[in-house]
């Protein structure tokens, strides 16, 4: 099975993808900011950071180009394998 992105697949990302997981980034992070109070009062400060910023920060930024999640997950085990 050819576990690389295509062509077409790293377009998308780039130009749809990537752009929107940013915005979402920003509109997450301005949302943990305005919720912090309320999580530190229930003492889920990091449950809501990972849910609002973390998640869409990691997929935004260290994801490979054109990969999915099971892609990426594969291409790190593969690096990860290949420098041990």
């Amino acid at each position: 099975i050819n576990q690389r992105p295509t062509g077409l697949a790293m377009f998308g990302d780039a130009v749809l993808a990537r752009p929107m997981l940013l915005a979402g980034t920003l509109v997450g992070t301005g949302l943990f900011v305005i919720t912090l109070p309320f999580s530190a009062l229930g003492g889920n400060v990091k449950e809501t950071a990972d849910t609002l910023v973390v998640g869409l920060a990691k997929s935004t930024f260290t994801r490979c180009l054109g990969c999915t999640e099971t892609q990426d997950r594969w291409k790190k085990k593969a690096v990860g394998e290949a420098q041990q």
